[in-house]
């Protein structure tokens, strides 16, 4: 759920986007990688560019920071959705790096954050 606070143009999306870190979306509890990308879409709909948004960790951000990581999201999900269609384990998906490029303003995508991402798209995928 992300909070509105239209009197002061800001907006707190708690762990659904982290400003210095992937997010964290609990698949074992019905998140999935393809919802978290909707619902940070759907967040810049309702957002405009002098909103201020409160991250659940890290820095306040901005709309561009919103803008870019939900880009940096869709791009992974592509990446690693191509790798599971190529029938890659997860330490295949982890082996390739398709977060590379963002690892270093994210942190170990590891750790989280692959993990999960596998499991939601291979289990939307029929992968068992």
């Amino acid at each position: 759920t992300t909070v509105y606070i239209d009197s002061a143009m800001s907006a707190h999306m708690g762990d659904v986007f982290l400003s210095s870190a992937y997010p964290f979306f609990d698949v074992d509890n019905g998140g999935d990688f393809d919802g978290l990308i909707e619902f940070c879409t759907r967040v810049l709909e309702e957002i405009d560019r002098d909103t201020t948004v409160v991250p659940g960790h890290g820095r306040v951000a901005a709309y561009e920071d919103v803008e870019a990581y939900v880009e940096m999201l869709r791009t992974v999900r592509g990446r690693v959705a191509a790798l599971i269609r190529d029938g890659a384990t997860l330490e295949q998906v982890v082996a390739a790096e398709p977060t590379r490029e963002w690892d270093a303003k994210y942190g170990n995508p590891r750790t989280f954050f692959l993990d999960r991402a596998y499991k939601s798209l291979a289990a939307s995928a029929g992968v068992p």
